[in-house]
């Protein structure tokens, strides 16, 4: 019998984000496809741990025991707000002192 896209050794990569690793690596085993390269990125949309996106990506047709590389987040990125000693600063106006 066929498998997705005409062979029976094709397979569909399951969707991962959302889910933490142990999870993600458990769709993938039901898949028969092995968990590849494992990166971090920062994300505003998923918290620590959990799955950003994999390559392939979700729906694609891929040979059985194929490696899926996954990006896991890291957590909110980090907004940095200048120093204010970075500033130029302005003079001091008299009166602003102890005196």
């Amino acid at each position: 019998m066929a498998g997705p896209g005409g062979s029976p050794d094709n397979r569909i990569v399951p969707q991962v984000a959302g889910v933490n690793a142990d999870h993600a690596a458990g769709l993938l085993g039901t898949a028969e496809l092995c968990l590849g390269a494992t990166t971090t990125a920062p994300s505003n949309v998923f918290p620590e741990g959990a799955m950003i996106q994999s390559s392939p990506e979700a729906g694609s047709v891929t040979p059985r025991l194929s490696r899926i590389a996954i990006i896991v987040s890291s957590g909110p990125g980090s907004t940095r707000l200048p120093s204010p000693w970075a500033v130029e600063k302005s003079p001091i106006p008299a009166g602003c002192t102890d005196g």
